[in-house]
């Protein structure tokens, strides 16, 4: 079982996309193995965030430092320490699209199926 996190930062961000909130969401759990629904889970729970705070885009970052230099990523970081494995980004949450942006709406659909049954849509 893996157990989630996803909680705001009080971190204010200055980027292209103007002065923003990060938030952080990671998801770890025991072993050693990496599965496509681990991904799964912490892009939905990007994603949730973003429609709670009814924001129909959102940027990933892997790092603060990719954040600060305005660097978005595609997926989360994902890493094995001590023997548990460990899923997380840093996403800030837009109003309006931007470049290299997620749709909350696809990302929920996309990823919805991975969670739920291991196999995606």
């Amino acid at each position: 079982m893996l157990l989630c996190s996803g909680c705001e930062s009080p971190t204010e961000l200055s980027t292209g996309q103007g002065v923003g909130q990060l938030h952080y969401v990671a998801f770890t759990g025991p072993g050693d193995k990496l599965t496509e629904r681990t991904y799964a889970d912490t892009m939905l729970r990007a994603a949730q965030i973003a429609k709670n705070h009814n924001k129909p885009y959102f940027l990933m970052y892997e790092s603060l430092e990719s954040a600060a230099l305005n660097i978005p990523a595609r997926m989360p970081r994902a890493g094995v320490l001590h023997g548990r494995v460990m899923v997380s980004a840093f996403i800030l949450l837009l109003d309006q699209p931007a470049p290299a942006a997620r749709t909350t709406t696809a990302v929920l659909t996309e990823f919805g199926s991975v969670a739920q049954t291991g196999t995606p849509r």
